[in-house]
């Protein structure tokens, strides 16, 4: 090593040349790249660690681990108890039943509900076009918007192609989340796979202490791991784990709590796990001196990865839990937690708590009304013993007589049947009930939707969905602001782990993915559901209400958009095929103007276009009653006339600019003859007087015509202004004169509305008198 530092070229020795003297400094100026070559911020710890602290680790992780874990014992034993009443699990085995044949249903209003909420939320949460969309954080500049672009289209690439993994894993989570009220998923950069991964993990295979807050101010989160001995042995040869696999010895088949066994009967995984190995990992806080990889309290707390073997009590890796770039060491919580309704603690509540009882309750209803239905049907009695029965005790078959041989006078009196009453209408009531408010309280806006008529006015319709949707919209919220969380957490390892520049081929588009317009400070990464509007049916009923008012006054919106957005929320793809290209506007006449306002078209005034052409024919077009004066054509004044006063403002425009150029000209030509006068005076200085007059002279000439032509100028002003009021006031007349037309109009057609509505009710009198 010291050979190598010597053989350096930037290495520096100061010595004296004196043999009475020693060499007293030796400056080593090492280039800072020495130590960045082998650097590697996510290096495993562990290795360079002492025994004594790597057993105080162990300890201090595995000892936290169980407090964690008995801290949600009780929220255990609810879940696995729900879980039982599913159906899914042993809860509903015969020996459990009041009587041999009994009813043994489970009623599915748990899984319903679980089903409903799983398929409406992924499709919130997973959109074709792919989950995110960007926001730009501070000024909107240009650079900053075309960076949240490329951010936006590069990372819906990402969750769409490039993990495939993604939708898959967010379809299992929203099953657990609304059945047992949580959710977990994980990121990290997987560096064999060259790329971000995505994994859902069991909701009972993370601990955290119920007392905690959120995920993210929690003081550890563990998570257990199980591995095959393959995939041990792949983790040791790949360096991820320090020492080898035989120093945690052999694998053991894992004891799984009851519910760990209830949830994966509940989701047809089995419970007899084959052997493995075990692991916890944890990701906390340690006072490590990084300088001599030792434990020291005086060191500041930062947060590391800790992986465990309970087994043997041996840490296999401890790792740095913050960002490379990060300079304030903060924790990387690259777990999000997913929280259905909360209760107060860490752990949320789910189905399974919320309609537990119900569930209950509807089960035992179903049961009891099939077990009286039975009864009824299959009735059972008494026989007198000298009763003897042809062909045995075998029951008889529909439409069956069999003989019986009976001493008494009265066969009949020979049995005695037991009276089972029919299922009571009551229960059945009572089921209809109770089955009606779970669905109800589970999903309310199914209710409305099934309730609602088609003829309902839209305002009523979105009032119904925004009361009824309530329960659901607060949980869609949370939802929305995990996916949120889990998109940063991806963002994150895009701006760490990225390249500088490269091209990536996207839906027939070359995008530069840069690492740096990952920067946090410059792009937000938000989900593209709506918290807000986290129904469809609601979305769609806004967007009507934006169509039906913008179609009142299309002056006051832009259709084009409106329509897009329209679409949009109903999910049509490419909704330009169904919408004109708006033509962009460009000189022409003035009877192309009015065409084009006809068609739907904007118009627009240019400069040089004869304005007085265009005032002089759309006046003329407006005050003609079969043409804009007319009541079909009405609707298109206010655009001609705003067209009208655009075209007389670029006339006045166009008048004070030739106003000022000959203002201009008029300073110029004075410039010119108190030039030449100042000459004329240096020749009389020179010359004489007749000079001199000459000079007195054209200076009086000047003078004249500047003032001429600055009266000339005013009273081209002032008549100008005069026409520009008079057209105004006359536009005006026009357009009273067009809004009283429309009124009488309108008023005809009230008066032939209530004329036949009139003849109508005597046409009713008249047959109600003939019959």
């Amino acid at each position: 090593m010291i050979d190598q530092l010597f053989d350096d070229d930037n290495i520096e020795l100061e010595y004296v040349d004196d043999e009475d003297e020693f060499i007293d400094e030796i400056d080593f100026d090492l280039d800072d790249d020495i130590y960045d070559e082998g650097y590697d911020h996510y290096e495993n710890l562990a290795d360079g660690m002492t025994e004594e602290d790597i057993m105080e680790i162990a300890d201090i992780t595995i000892r936290e681990f169980n407090e964690d874990k008995s801290s949600r014992e009780d929220w255990d034993t609810i879940t696995a108890e729900g879980l039982d009443q599913l159906g899914l699990t042993g809860g509903t085995d015969m020996e459990n039943l009041p009587f041999e044949g009994a009813c043994n249903v489970q009623h599915p209003i748990i899984l319903e509900s679980v089903i409903s909420y799983q398929s409406k939320t992924s499709k919130e949460l997973l959109p074709p076009r792919g989950p995110v969309k960007t926001k730009v954080l501070g000024r909107k500049t240009r650079e900053n918007e075309l960076r949240a672009n490329r951010v936006q289209k590069y990372m819906n690439y990402q969750f769409t192609e490039l993990m495939p993994e993604y939708a898959k894993n967010t379809h299992n989570m929203l099953f657990f989340l609304p059945l047992v009220g949580n959710g977990f998923k994980k990121k990290y950069y997987c560096p064999i796979k060259d790329r971000i991964v995505d994994e859902h993990v069991f909701p009972t295979d993370i601990y955290v202490n119920s007392m905690a807050s959120s995920i993210e101010d929690a003081d550890r989160v563990t998570e257990v791991i199980r591995k095959s001995e393959v995939q041990m042995r792949k983790s040791f040869e790949a360096g991820q784990y320090i020492g080898d696999i035989k120093d945690i010895g052999e694998p053991t088949s894992p004891q799984l709590s009851q519910l760990e066994e209830s949830l994966r009967e509940a989701v047809g995984i089995s419970t007899q796990l084959d052997s493995c190995y075990t692991l916890i990992e944890q990701v906390r806080y340690l006072s490590i001196d990084e300088e001599y990889m030792e434990l020291d309290d005086d060191q500041p707390l930062r947060p590391y990865v800790v992986v465990v073997h309970p087994d043997s009590q041996m840490v296999l890796s401890v790792r740095r839990a913050w960002a490379s770039y990060d300079e304030t060491f903060k924790k990387c919580d690259y777990i999000t937690h997913f929280a259905f309704v909360p209760g107060g603690s860490f752990y949320a509540f789910g189905f399974v708590h919320l309609l537990g009882n119900l569930q209950k309750t509807l089960t035992a209803t179903v049961r009891s009304l099939m077990d009286a239905g039975q009864f009824a049907n299959l009735r059972a009695g008494y026989k007198k013993k000298n009763v003897r029965i042809m062909g045995g005790d075998e029951p008889l078959a529909a439409g069956e007589i069999r003989d019986a041989q009976y001493s008494g006078e009265k066969l009949s009196d020979a049995f005695h049947m037991l009276d089972f009453k029919e299922p009571s209408v009551v229960l059945k009531d009572m089921y209809t009930l109770l089955s009606s408010e779970t669905r109800t309280f589970a999903d309310s806006t199914q209710q409305v939707v099934a309730e609602a008529t088609n003829y309902g006015p839209v305002g009523t319709t979105m009032a119904l969905f925004e009361n009824a949707a309530k329960f659901m919209a607060a949980v869609h919220m949370r939802a929305h602001a995990s996916q949120k969380h889990e998109l940063s957490v991806v963002m994150k390892y895009n701006f760490e782990f990225l390249p500088d520049v490269d091209d990536v081929s996207i839906v027939e588009d070359i995008l530069e993915v840069n690492r740096s317009d990952y920067d946090p400070q410059f792009v937000q990464v938000i989900p593209v559901s709506d918290p807000n509007d986290p129904s469809q049916a609601q979305r769609v009923a806004k967007a009507q209400v934006i169509l039906t008012e913008a179609l009142r006054a299309p002056e006051k919106h832009n259709l084009d958009e409106v329509y897009k957005d329209f679409y949009n929320v109903v999910d049509v793809e490419d909704a330009e095929r169904y919408l004109k290209i708006a033509k962009t506007p460009e000189p022409q006449g003035p009877l192309e103007d009015i065409m084009d306002v006809i068609n739907g078209e904007s118009i627009k005034a240019f400069k040089g276009q004869d304005h007085q052409s265009h005032v002089a024919f759309k006046m003329a077009w407006l005050q003609d009653p079969t043409q804009g004066g007319s009541p079909t054509l009405t609707q298109f004044q206010p655009l001609i006339v705003a067209n009208i006063r655009e075209h007389q403002l670029l006339e006045y425009a166009t008048k004070l600019e030739m106003i000022q150029a000959q203002e201009q000209l008029s300073q110029e030509q004075a410039a010119q003859r108190l030039a030449q006068m100042a000459q004329a005076e240096q020749q009389v200085k020179e010359g004489g007087a007749p000079a001199q007059m000459i000079a007195q002279a054209e200076m009086m000439d000047a003078q004249t015509n500047a003032k001429k032509e600055a009266r000339q100028t005013r009273d081209a002003d002032r008549k100008f202004g005069l026409d520009l009021m008079k057209t105004g006031m006359q536009i005006e007349k026009e357009k009273t004169k067009a809004e009283q037309a429309d009124r009488e109009f309108e008023r005809k057609n009230i008066q032939m509305g209530v004329d036949a509505l009139k003849e109508g009710l005597r046409e009713d009198n008249k047959k109600d008198g003939a019959s």
